[in-house]
C-alpha cells in the first residue's frame, strides 16, 4: 500500500474539516470563488500542518547533530580546526589531551606552537601543499606535550570547502604514534627480535621485499588475519593487502630506500572483511639477508568514525549553505558521488502520483528516459492503480518508494533501503518473491552490478530515495549504507523545509497573481484585455513560450479567442485568423475538452492522438491544457505551449488554481460590459423623458393657467344666475385645474435637478436652513411649529437644491403633524468622510409597510381630501440627494413621529448637472 498516498489523505481530510468549518460561519461567495478559497484554504492548513510535521523532524536533527557532536568531543583521535592562518578554531577533548592544555586556551592559539621547532618548517610546507592542491597530506613529526616532552604524531591536513568551492578551514587529524615509534626502534636494536616478536600484543610480519613473500608473523598477526601460522608464511603480502601487485612492491621499495616509512593499507582477513591498518614498516637484517619488518595497527573502528564525522560534518555545512530545492540535490549528489566513489547517483522526488527522477549525475540519457517513471500509465496518461486504488509502481525502486520490503532478506535493511554488491548474483540466488516482485532488472542490463537505494523520509511517508550505482562489484558495507541512511535522514528534513517553503512562495506567489486578475481586470474595458492578462499570467507561471484561450461556440467547436502576441510572430500561416475558427475538436488539445480534465503532454509527436501542424504553425514541443468550467460546465480551455523543461503536476495545479478566477472575471466583465450597455441606454432614455416631462410640464402650464382663469371668470360673473350643483362642479374643475398646475410645477422642479448645470460651491446649511424657513413662515405660524437645530456644516454643493431639499422635508412634518403642535430638530455629524443629516418630528408617523414607497413619485398614502399635495415633494428630495453622491431613507412607526435621515459626501466625487 503507498502508505504516503494514504498519510496524505489524511492530512487533507483533516485540513478540509478545519475549512469547512470556518466556511460555516462567512457570508456567501460564488461557486467558483468559493471552491477556490476553500482549495487554496485547505493547501494553507495542510502546509501548516505539515510545517508541524518538519518541527518534530527539526528536533530529530538537532538530536542528530548533538550525537555527533558527541562523537566529535569523545573521539580517540585529536580534531583540529584551523583557519587560513593556522589559529585553532575548534578542537575535540582528545585533542586537548595531547598537549595536555585546556581546550578554551587552546582557541584561538596558533597550533605551530605546539609543535617541535626544527619540524615546524615542514607543518608549513604541508599546510601550503594542502591549500595549494586541495590534497590530504599524510606526514609525521613531532609535537610538543610540553616544553621538555614531545612526542610522535601521525597528521593529516585536510582542506574543507563550502559549497561553492571556496576555502572554508583546515581540518587536522593527530594521532599519538610514540608507542608504536618506540616498538619500532626496540625491534631494530635487538640482536633476537625473537623477544619482542613473539611476546609483544602488536601485529608484527617479516616480509621478503624482493619476492613480497610473509617470512614470518607474530601470534598477534596470526590472530588478527585468521590464517594458521603454517599458512600464513606460505602467503604474500599482495594476498592480504588490497591492491595491485605493482603498487605493493612500489611502496615496498620505498621503505627499503627509507624514502618512506608509514602507510595507510586496506587488509583482508581470512573470513573476507577488510579492515583499516596503519603500517610502520622498515628494513632489518635477519639470517644473513636484509627483509621489512611492518608494525600494524587496526584503525579500522577510527577510520569509520573518522569518515561519519567528516561526511556528516561536511553534509550539514551543504544543507545549511543551499539555498533551495535545485541547489540542495545539486550539490547532495556532488557529495554522495564523491564520498561513494560510484559512478552514477540520483534523486528521486514525488510529482503528483509518480517518483521521476529530480537530477542525476553520471546515468546516461537513455537510462533516465527507460527509467524515469516508475508508474504505468493507460492511454488517457492516468495511472494504472491496484484494487485499493493505490499507484502501482514497478522497480525495487518502487518497493522501497512503497515500502515494500522484507528486512529478514540480507538485501534490505530494518530502515527500508536495499543494496547489492552483485545484481547478477542477487538475480540468479534470488526470485521474484524474495525481491518483492514487481522489478525491471534494468539496472542488471546495463551492466550496473553495486546498486544502492536509500528511501527519503519524510513525516508523512517517503518523499522519494537516494540512488546508487557502479559497474564494479563490491563497494558498499552494512556500515557504510548505515551512513548513507543517516545522511538520507537530514536530506529529507532539509528537502522538506525547502519544498514547504517553496510552496508558500508558490502559494502567495499564486494569491498576487489572482489579486491581479482581479484588480487590473476592473481598469479593463473589454473581454479581450481580461483574457490577454489571464494568459499573461499563465505563460508567467509556467513559463511558457505562448498560449491561447478558446471558446466553445454554439456548433460545439471552438473558436480561438485570443493568441498570445508572441504566438502571432512565430505564426507563419496567412489565413491564421480564419483556421482559428470554428475549429474541430481534435488532437491533445481537443482532448482537453472532450475528457473535461487537464491534460499534460510533453512529447506531442508521439501522443497517440497528434494531429499535422498547418503549413507556418509554430512548432509544438510540449502543451499543457486546462478546461475552463463555469460551474459544472465546459465553456473552453486555457492552452499554454513550448515550456523549455517538460511541463509539471505544479503547472497543471497552478493554471487550474487560476482558471477559476479567470472565469469568474471573465463573467463578471461580460456582465459589467452588458449592465454598462444597459445603463447607456437607460441614461439616453431617461434624458429623452427628462426632456419630455420638461416640455410637457413647462406647455401644459400655460393652457392650465387659461383653463384656470376662464372658470374663475365663470364663477364670478355667473355665479348667482348658475344653482348649487353648477356652482360646485366650477369649484371642482378649478380646484382640479390648481392641483394638476401645482403637480405640473413640481415636475418641473424635478426635472430641472439633473437638467440644469448648477455651479459647486462651498453651501452653509445653517443659511440654507434659514432660507427655508423663511419659505415656510406662513405654515409654521399658523400651526405653532417649533424648530431646533444643532449646529450645521459647510459642504460643497448647490445651494438652491439644498434649500428645496430642507423646505420639502420641513414641510412634511408640519403637513402630516398629530394634533399636538410640530416640533421638528434637525442634526448633523461627520461620519466615515460624509454628514450624516437628520430630521426629526413628533407628527403621525409612517406604517412600516408603506416606507419603501413613499420616495415614489406620485406616490401618495392619503387622499386629496385629508392632506393636500402633489407626492412628489419626497421625490424630489431624493433626487437631490442622490445628485450628490448621498443616500435618503426614514424611520417611523404610526403615532411615534418620523425621522429622514440623509447623507451628502464631505468631496463631491461626480459633477452636478
Amino acid at each position: 500500500m503507498n502508505s504516503e498516498k494514504l498519510d496524505n489523505q489524511k492530512l487533507r481530510n483533516k485540513a478540509e474539516d478545519l475549512v469547512r468549518m470556518q466556511f460555516d460561519h462567512e457570508e456567501a461567495y460564488s461557486k467558483d470563488i468559493e471552491d477556490l478559497l476553500f482549495e487554496l484554504r485547505v493547501h494553507q492548513i495542510e502546509l501548516e500542518m505539515q510545517n508541524d510535521e518538519l518541527m518534530k523532524a527539526q528536533i530529530n536533527l538537532e538530536e542528530s547533530r548533538i550525537k555527533y557532536f558527541n562523537l566529535y568531543n569523545f573521539a580517540p583521535i585529536g580534531y583540529f580546526t584551523l583557519n587560513k592562518e593556522g589559529i585553532i578554531l575548534e578542537v575535540n577533548l582528545a585533542g586537548s589531551e595531547l598537549f595536555n592544555v585546556e581546550r578554551l586556551k587552546l582557541h584561538n592559539s596558533a597550533f605551530i606552537l605546539y609543535i617541535e621547532h626544527k619540524h615546524r618548517n615542514m607543518f608549513h610546507h604541508r599546510i601550503m601543499m594542502a591549500l595549494e592542491t586541495g590534497n590530504k597530506q599524510s606526514f609525521e613529526m613531532k609535537l610538543l606535550k610540553s616544553v621538555d616532552n614531545t612526542f610522535y604524531a601521525h597528521l593529516e591536513i585536510i582542506v574543507v570547502q563550502d559549497v561553492h568551492g571556496n576555502f572554508k578551514e583546515f581540518s587536522i587529524i593527530v594521532s599519538n604514534i610514540q608507542d608504536l615509534k618506540n616498538k619500532e626502534k626496540a625491534l631494530r636494536k635487538s640482536e633476537s627480535y625473537s623477544e619482542i616478536f613473539f611476546n609483544d600484543h602488536t601485529v608484527m610480519m617479516l616480509i621478503d621485499p624482493n619476492n613480497g613473500d610473509i617470512i614470518d608473523a607474530n601470534p598477534a598477526a596470526v590472530n588478527f588475519y585468521g590464517y594458521k601460522h603454517d599458512d600464513i608464511i606460505k602467503m604474500k603480502i599482495s594476498d592480504i593487502r588490497i591492491s595491485d601487485t605493482d603498487v605493493v612492491s612500489k611502496e615496498m621499495q620505498q621503505a627499503v630506500s627509507k624514502q618512506k616509512n608509514h602507510f595507510i593499507f586496506k587488509h583482508s582477513l581470512s573470513n573476507g572483511e577488510i579492515r583499516d591498518v596503519d603500517v610502520y614498516s622498515g628494513l632489518i637484517h635477519q639470517e644473513g639477508r636484509n627483509l621489512l619488518y611492518s608494525i600494524i595497527h587496526d584503525i579500522t573502528d577510527q577510520k569509520k568514525v573518522e569518515f561519519e564525522r567528516e561526511t556528516t560534518t561536511e553534509f550539514l555545512h551543504l544543507v545549511n549553505e543551499s539555498t533551495g530545492v535545485k541547489d540542495l540535490i545539486q550539490s547532495a549528489l556532488i557529495f554522495f558521488k564523491q564520498q561513494s566513489k560510484c559512478q552514477a547517483v540520483g534523486i528521486r522526488l514525488q510529482e503528483g502520483y509518480d517518483y521521476p527522477y529530480y537530477q542525476t549525475n553520471g546515468f546516461l540519457e537513455n537510462f533516465v528516459e527507460l527509467e524515469n517513471h516508475l508508474c504505468e500509465y493507460d492511454k488517457n496518461g492516468d495511472p494504472i492503480c491496484d484494487i485499493e486504488g493505490n499507484p502501482i509502481m514497478a522497480c525495487m525502486c518502487g518497493n522501497i518508494i512503497c515500502g515494500r520490503f522484507d528486512p529478514s532478506q540480507q538485501f534490505f535493511t530494518n530502515n527500508g533501503s536495499f543494496w547489492t554488491n552483485s545484481t547478477s548474483n542477487l538475480l540468479t540466488e534470488t526470485n521474484e518473491e524474495d525481491r518483492q516482485s514487481r522489478t525491471r532488472n534494468r539496472c542488471n542490463g546495463e551492466g550496473y552490478e553495486s546498486v544502492a537505494l536509500i528511501p527519503l523520509h519524510s513525516g508523512v511517508g517517503n518523499m522519494g530515495l537516494l540512488q546508487f550505482n557502479d559497474h564494479r562489484k563490491n563497494l558498499f558495507t552494512k556500515e557504510l549504507i548505515a551512513i548513507w541512511e543517516r545522511l538520507a535522514g537530514h536530506l529529507s528534513i532539509a528537502l522538506a523545509k525547502f519544498i514547504a517553503e517553496e510552496e508558500i512562495i508558490n502559494h502567495d506567489r499564486l494569491l498576487d497573481r489572482i489579486n491581479q486578475i482581479f484588480q487590473e481586470s476592473l481598469a479593463y474595458n473589454t473581454e479581450d484585455e481580461v483574457i490577454e492578462k489571464c494568459l499573461e499570467v499563465a505563460k508567467e507561471l509556467t513559463q511558457s513560450e505562448f498560449g491561447f484561450f478558446g471558446e466553445i461556440n454554439e456548433n460545439g467547436r471552438i473558436d480561438n479567442r485570443i493568441l498570445s502576441p508572441t504566438a502571432w510572430e512565430l505564426c507563419e500561416t496567412k489565413n491564421a485568423h480564419k483556421l482559428l475558427k470554428n475549429m474541430e475538436m481534435q488532437s491533445y488539445w481537443g482532448r482537453t475538452i472532450i475528457d473535461e480534465k487537464s491534460q499534460i503532454v510533453n512529447e506531442p509527436d508521439i501522443d497517440p492522438d497528434r494531429k499535422g501542424l498547418p503549413d507556418g504553425h509554430p512548432p509544438i514541443t510540449s502543451f499543457l491544457g486546462v478546461p475552463l468550467k463555469e460551474g459544472k460546465k465546459i465553456i473552453g480551455m486555457i492552452g499554454l505551449a513550448n515550456k523549455k523543461s517538460n511541463y509539471t503536476e505544479e503547472d497543471k495545479s497552478n493554471i487550474e488554481t487560476i482558471s477559476s478566477t479567470f472565469v469568474e472575471v471573465l463573467m463578471i466583465k461580460r456582465a459589467e460590459i452588458k449592465i454598462k450597455e444597459n445603463l447607456k441606454d437607460l441614461a439616453q432614455s431617461n434624458k429623452e423623458l427628462e426632456q419630455f416631462a420638461y416640455i410637457t410640464s413647462h406647455d401644459l402650464r400655460e393652457p392650465l393657467r387659461m383653463i384656470t382663469s376662464f372658470l374663475q371668470l365663470l364663477e364670478r360673473r355667473y355665479k348667482d344666475n348658475l344653482d348649487q350643483d353648477a356652482n360646485d362642479f366650477i369649484g371642482y374643475a378649478i380646484n382640479g385645474a390648481k392641483r394638476l398646475d401645482a403637480m405640473t410645477n413640481d415636475l418641473l422642479k424635478y426635472s430641472k435637478i439633473t437638467s440644469e448645470k448648477r455651479e459647486i460651491k462651498p453651501v452653509n446649511y445653517e443659511h440654507v436652513l434659514e432660507i427655508a424657513l423663511i419659505n415656510l413662515k406662513v405654515q409654521i405660524e399658523e400651526t405653532h411649529a417649533v424648530i431646533t437645530h444643532d449646529p450645521l456644516p459647510i459642504i460643497n454643493g448647490d445651494e438652491e437644491l439644498k434649500v428645496q431639499l430642507f423646505q420639502n422635508l420641513i414641510s412634511n412634518s408640519i403637513k402630516y403633524r398629530s394634533h399636538e403642535p410640530p416640533k421638528i430638530h434637525i442634526s448633523a455629524t461627520n461620519e466615515n468622510n460624509q454628514y450624516l443629516f437628520s430630521i426629526q418630528d413628533n407628527g403621525i408617523g409612517i406604517s412600516p409597510e408603506h416606507l419603501e414607497r413613499i420616495f415614489t413619485i406620485f406616490k401618495r398614502l392619503h387622499t386629496h381630501e385629508e392632506y393636500e399635495g402633489t407626492g412628489i415633494g419626497l421625490a424630489i428630495a431624493q433626487k437631490i440627494i442622490h445628485q450628490q453622491g448621498g443616500q435618503i431613507w426614514v424611520e417611523s412607526e404610526l403615532g411615534k413621529g418620523t425621522t429622514f435621515y440623509f447623507t451628502i459626501p464631505i468631496k463631491i466625487k461626480l459633477p452636478i448637472y
